[in-house]
């Protein structure tokens, strides 16, 4: 049992509450410090404070439960709750010297990094015994309910600090005023259900606040006007339906706003106006339905606009977007689109990542995106009523690198020349659809790297060989992983382990190989033929000739020359001439 020395007072009990008519008040486990004074001076702190601090009470020990030392200065401990045994030494400041810290159990302390975890220690206050210089904190799931002005009071050097996952139902005025060096606060799955602007006074350095998942329903005027220096905050999942006037006010530096999954009815624009050099915002599963001109007119720095899981069948228009030309990635999914929104996305001319998941387009049609030139990757996986990708869908967009359209299961038509023309695509994914043929000219498939075909129901007949054919070329484990459907006899077989001869549309090598020899022989005869013929016709007049016994003019029994093309060196000569009577 640890002893704590005050005055001429040392306590054999863990708990020194003061000394009071010349005699020490020691306490135990099972008592509590009634409200005690020094003697000697009249002053003293009452033992039911949150902590005791560094004092002395010089008169001598009388009582049974102390012995007489010389005087130690010390500090002494937070209040003793009978329910609280547990943490009993971790609400105590039992420090021999100013330097001693004390680590709670299931809890990790690495005092020289000034760090300290406590994943499953299941704490229910927030321990005081930590070294002062401590840095990073980080508690998760436990039972800390309360956070107030004494919470942090030790801990000045602060610059990470996690709480997520307890819970907190309220966080007291000025509880972090003395974190000036906090840079991250983490308060995310708790139960806090008010914050107002006493709330975090002090946090003059605060980059990065997260309140998700709480029970916040109203966020009032200039509630964040302390935080100049504020970066990122999170208040998704909460069940805000009001953020008054100047809500957002103070918040010059902000550049990331989550406000997903509340219960907003209408976009605050006005608020919104107010952090100019917004960067990324999420408003998604919210309440409204429509988007107009005005909502984001002021936000000309925005690069990221989530706006998922809402209501837009009929909330967007041509001017929906008209003020977001720097725009880069826009998320529609779960929206309930019934088509492509071609000419309400039109105006994003620097769009490069779009996201059209899980919405109730029919098509992907021709030239869907002539206005996002810019476009580098599509998203458009589980819409369940998608059956078509058109020829030339993406012909504007011959940057694109990335195409995710995945898991549609109506999907049963891919048109020749989809994506014929897209040098830059580098990644296709059409894995899960019903897609029964996939055309070889729908893209130049010899320049994709990464090819997903798994889980669609091929049909393995002549129009499947290109593909056998590439699979077998490529290796790429991205597509070996293609079966055929049909027919029966091929049902899930790996297309790559087929023949020609399965598909129907070719022969065994044996019978590749006569086929090709009997051809060579054809094609030698043949150009041995006409060699022959073409001799004979410049040259069969002469041989005949010779063949009848002509000689050539000049007489005698040699040739002078040879015959002549038109033979004229052949002539007759009678033995004997012919009267003309005679004739």
């Amino acid at each position: 049992m640890p002893r704590v020395w005050s005055g001429r007072c040392k306590c054999r009990s863990l708990w020194l509450c003061g000394s009071a008519s010349g005699r020490c008040v020691c306490c135990g486990p099972s008592t509590r410090c009634p409200h005690r004074e020094c003697p000697h001076t009249g002053v003293g702190p009452p033992c039911t404070t949150t902590a005791i601090l560094a004092y002395q009470c010089p008169p001598p020990c009388t009582s049974t439960t102390a012995v007489t030392e010389p005087p130690v200065e010390v500090a002494v401990v937070m209040e003793m709750r009978p329910w609280s045994w547990t943490w009993i030494f971790l609400t105590a400041v039992l420090l021999i010297t100013p330097a001693t810290a004390i680590c709670p159990p299931n809890c990790t302390c690495d005092n020289d990094d000034l760090q300290v975890r406590c994943e499953t220690a299941e704490l229910d206050v927030l321990p005081l015994t930590l070294k002062a210089q401590l840095q990073l904190l980080i508690i998760h799931k436990s039972k800390i309910k309360t956070l107030d002005q004494n919470s942090f009071f030790w801990y000045k050097e602060l610059r990470h600090v996690n709480l997520s996952k307890n819970q907190i139902t309220t966080v007291l005025g000025e509880t972090f005023k003395e974190q000036k060096q906090l840079g991250e606060l983490h308060l995310d799955h708790n139960k806090i259900s008010n914050i107002t602007t006493a709330t975090f006074v002090g946090l003059t350095n605060l980059k990065v606040l997260s309140l998700r998942n709480n029970s916040i329903e109203r966020i009032g005027s200039q509630v964040f006007s302390s935080l100049t220096q504020l970066q990122s905050l999170d208040l998704s999942e909460n069940r805000i339906e009001i953020l008054e006037e100047e809500a957002l006010s103070g918040l010059s530096h902000l550049h990331i706003l989550h406000l997903r999954k509340n219960r907003l009815t209408v976009i605050p624009a006005s608020n919104l106006a107010l952090v100019p050099d917004l960067a990324e915002l999420s408003l998604g599963a919210n309440l409204f339905t429509q988007i107009t001109s005005n909502d984001f007119q002021a936000l000309r720095s925005i690069l990221v606009l989530d706006i998922s899981d809402l209501n837009l069948e009929n909330g967007l228009n041509s001017s929906s977007f008209e003020s977001l030309s720097g725009l880069r990635t826009l998320k529609l999914e779960h929206c309930g689109l019934p088509s492509v929104p071609s000419e309400s996305i039109s105006p994003l001319t620097s769009l490069e990542e779009l996201y059209l998941s899980h919405n109730l387009m029919e098509e992907l049609p021709s030239e869907a995106f002539q206005g996002n030139r810019q476009l580098r990757a599509l998203y458009m996986s589980g819409c369940p009523k998608l059956t078509h990708i058109q020829k030339d869908c993406l012909a504007p967009n011959l940057d694109i690198q990335k195409v995710f359209i995945t898991l549609n299961p109506k999907l049963t038509y891919l048109a020749e020349d989809a994506f014929h023309f897209l040098r830059s695509l580098t990644t296709l994914d059409l894995h899960g659809n019903n897609l029964q043929v996939i055309p070889e000219k729908a893209a130049s498939w010899r320049d994709i790297k990464s090819l997903h075909l798994e889980d669609n129901p091929i049909a393995c007949n002549c129009s499947a060989s290109w593909l056998r054919t590439h699979i077998l070329e490529s290796n790429s484990s991205d597509i070996t992983g293609v079966y055929c459907a049909t027919p029966s006899k091929l049902s899930d077989v790996p297309l790559k382990d087929t023949t020609l001869l399965d598909l129907g549309c070719g022969m065994d090598p044996t019978t590749y190989g006569i086929v090709i020899g009997v051809v060579v022989f054809g094609v030698v005869v043949l150009v041995s033929g006409v060699v022959l013929a073409v001799l004979y016709s410049q040259h069969g007049s002469c041989l005949h000739r010779l063949l009848k016994g002509h000689r050539l003019r000049g007489g005698g029994s040699g040739y002078d020359h040879p015959c002549q093309p038109d033979c004229q060196g052949y002539i007759m000569t009678p033995h004997k001439p012919v009267p003309v009577t005679e004739l």
